[in-house]
This record gives structure tokens, C-alpha cells and sequence, in this order.
């Protein structure tokens, strides 16, 4: 991690899928991800993942996951690198991890990646096109069924480049210490043939290269699933930031963007081209003076 990243948090459709043994699995996000040879635009780069939730009761039998495979279609390159979990899987987050066979009892309510590709650019070798598969999510009632819990067919987008340019600008740009700015954020597709399509937003630091930063107060806007055509463009405010009454003067400038990509589920952080810059000042002997003439005024009617 290039750095301590806060994220707005977002809502996840999902898609149903099979049920069986009384338990329910469902596919997060969609069914499609997006990958690209040029990664250099981005300050982070998750990889890919398509996430299974899986819902169990209390009473039900127990259920046994024993494989999770897939079946590519025709075209499929190898060097995508799509892996399916093997052994087992972490869930929740890395809250907990099942190994394959282990028997799944009681109520339980799982998040984890059913397939995935790690970060990093697809080789220049893999040409432009969505590579499709299908997930299988395989076990039943013991530690050696087979049965299909749950199916899904899924795809892989590779283009070259998420072609998004992603500018900032702080109003006001100039603040005195105890004073607040706020940042708005352009985000523009350059694409021809696919939509930009946001999931969250996010802000890292706002810094003047000395280790002294503003403080972080709110996201605001609405950067949520923001779909946005070939060649268009979407304004909103992105966040509010404010300069502590002791903050150390100076230029402050901010790494903060937007997260998305061609399809919801899309997680990739999108560096901004013009990073917003905020100069903090100390007040000016005037407006100090001004204070301390009101403060001696209210304390001599006080005296009266």
C-alpha cells in the first residue's frame, strides 16, 4: 500500500445464484472486471476480484465447499492470470479462513473471492477483448460431493489503458490557519468505446512535503456509480479539508482522485493530472489586532 487511504464506503448489488442444502450464494458487483496493459495513470491498483456471498442458517444441514474451479471460454489467454482459491479461501475480509472440506455449520454470512487476478498490468502480448468463464462453486452435504452450489459466467475487459483524467481544484486555494477548504473534482472520459464508471472516491493526504498535513473532515458529493460516456465529463465536490489554528504555513498539495473502472466491482484508483494545492497563512496582523481590540472592548463592558 503506496499510502494510508480512506475510501468512501459504497453499496454492492449482487446477482443470485444457485441454491442448495437450504444455504444461498450470491455474486457481488456484476459479472464483469476490466484489466489493462498501461497501469502508470494509477496510484492504486487492486488487481481484480469477483467476490461469492454466501448466506447459511441456523439449522440447516452442514455444508461442505470442497473445490471452487473454472472453465474458460474459446479465446482464453493464459497470461490473463484469473486464479481460483485453492485449498480454501479467507472471507470477511481476512476475518476468517475455511479450508476446502471443513464442514460449514450454523448461521453464516461470508464474503470472499471466488476468482481473482493480482495487481499489475496484463502483458502486451494479450490483445484488446472481453475473455469470458465460468465459476463453479462445488461441495454438498460431505467432504467429497461435487455437487454445483453455484455458477456464474463471468468476463475479463482488457483494454489498453484506462484512459480517465482526473483534475482537482480547492476553493478557496488560499486559507489562514483555523480556516477550511473545500476540494471539487473533474473526472473525464477519453475513451471511445467504453464508459468510465465510478465506484467511491477517496483521499490520501494533503501534505507540504515536511511531514505536516490538513486534517481531513468530510467526504461530500456523490462520486457513487457515476456513469460516465465516451468523451463526457462529471463535476461534483469531492471532500473538505481545514487548517488547524497552530497549522505549520506553506503550500499544501493533495493525492486524492477517484476509484472505478468499466464495470461496477471495478476498483482501481485514479491519480488526479493536476493535484490541488492549498496555501495556508498565518492571519493577518490586522485581522489579529482586530480580535484583540474586541476581546479589550468586551472585557471592559464586563468591568462596567
Amino acid at each position: 500500500m503506496k499510502s494510508l487511504v480512506r475510501v468512501a464506503a459504497f453499496l454492492a448489488a449482487t446477482l443470485i445464484g444457485t441454491l442448495a442444502y437450504g444455504q444461498s450464494f450470491s455474486l457481488e458487483n456484476g459479472p464483469n472486471r476490466s484489466a489493462f496493459r498501461d497501469t502508470s495513470n494509477m496510484f492504486i491498483d487492486f488487481g481484480s476480484s469477483w467476490r461469492v456471498h454466501m448466506d447459511t442458517n441456523a439449522g440447516d444441514p452442514d455444508l461442505y465447499i470442497n473445490n471452487i474451479t473454472m472453465a474458460t471460454g474459446s479465446g482464453w489467454d493464459s497470461n490473463l492470470d484469473v486464479m481460483t482459491p485453492v485449498g480454501g479461501f479467507d472471507y470477511n475480509g481476512n476475518a476468517g479462513h475455511y479450508n476446502f472440506g471443513d464442514a460449514i455449520s450454523g448461521e453464516n454470512h461470508w464474503d470472499f473471492n471466488g476468482a481473482f487476478r493480482n495487481s499489475g498490468a496484463i502483458i502486451a502480448a494479450v490483445a484488446d477483448g472481453t475473455y469470458n468463464f465460468t465459476l463453479n462453486v462445488l461441495g454438498g452435504a460431505n467432504n467429497s460431493a461435487m455437487d454445483t452450489l453455484a455458477s456464474y459466467d463471468l468476463g475479463l475487459t482488457v483494454l489498453q489503458k484506462l484512459d480517465v483524467n482526473v483534475s482537482m481544484s480547492a476553493n478557496p486555494n488560499v486559507i489562514a490557519q483555523g480556516e477550511a477548504t473545500e476540494l471539487s473534482m473533474t473526472v473525464t472520459n477519453n475513451m471511445t468505446g467504453a464508459h468510465f464508471l465510478s465506484t467511491t472516491w477517496f483521499v490520501s493526504n494533503f501534505d507540504d512535503g515536511n511531514g505536516h498535513n490538513l486534517a481531513f473532515d468530510n467526504f461530500v458529493g456523490n462520486w457513487f456509480g457515476q456513469d460516465i460516456a465516451p468523451g463526457a465529463s462529471h463535476s461534483d465536490i469531492h471532500s473538505t479539508w481545514h487548517a488547524d489554528g497552530a497549522q505549520v504555513p506553506g503550500l499544501y498539495t493533495g493525492n486524492n482522485g477517484v476509484v472505478g473502472g468499466l464495470y461496477d466491482g471495478d476498483f482501481y484508483f485514479l491519480n488526479t493530472d493536476n493535484k490541488a494545492q492549498v496555501l495556508v497563512t498565518v492571519p493577518e496582523p490586522a485581522s489579529m489586532a482586530a480580535i484583540g481590540l474586541g476581546a479589550l472592548a468586551l472585557l471592559r463592558r464586563r468591568r462596567k
